[in-house]
């Protein structure tokens, strides 16, 4: 069972993940994301960190399929997405490491311009603006999950922001904020 806090943590992320607004998430809409991060990035689609980026989003969208789509019609609708991330990331933590982690690997290998495996708040404000968070709420997440005030998120305050926002169900977790309120 879900709590208050992880309804509301999922629903904001299936609302950045369906990117074509019509209330049910298709592969369409993770490849969309994928060319608004590269976008912002000014990465190519057809380079080694653009393929990486979607064969991690495809691999993603089968492992949702797998795990979330109830029905069968390859379409994931917000209580399916409930449902099955609570089955395949909260109830098997070891689920995140074998799907999710992988998509937010191959994102934050495309935000890294500098290649210092950390991100500045420019390099995740851009990063969340392809989430559709605003600079304001992106500066807010930024200064929560940087707990130790370095000013840079490295990869792996990033990923561990990412585990604790997707299957978290304490409320002072600081990855609670990685898209801002919620």
């Amino acid at each position: 069972m879900l709590t208050d806090l992880q309804e509301r943590k999922l629903d904001k992320a299936f609302g950045h993940m369906d990117v074509n607004r019509n209330g049910r998430l298709e592969l369409d809409d993770l490849i969309a994301l994928g060319t608004r991060v590269l976008a912002a990035f000014g990465v190519s689609p057809d380079s080694n960190l653009g393929n990486r980026l979607f064969s991690s989003y495809s691999d993603y969208w089968e492992v949702l399929l797998t795990k979330i789509d109830l029905d069968g019609d390859r379409k994931i609708s917000p209580e399916e997405y409930r449902l099955g991330m609570n089955a395949a990331f909260v109830e098997d933590p070891d689920g995140y490491e074998r799907a999710l982690r992988p998509a937010i690997q191959a994102t934050l290998d495309v935000t890294d311009v500098n290649g210092n495996r950390a991100l500045d708040l420019e390099e995740f404000q851009r990063f969340q603006s392809a989430f559709g968070t605003s600079p304001e709420d992106a500066e807010f997440a930024f200064r929560k999950i940087d707990t130790d005030g370095s000013g840079a998120l490295t990869i792996e305050e990033l990923v561990e922001a990412g585990r604790q926002f997707y299957v978290g169900e304490d409320p002072v977790l600081t990855g609670n904020w990685l898209f801002g309120p919620v």
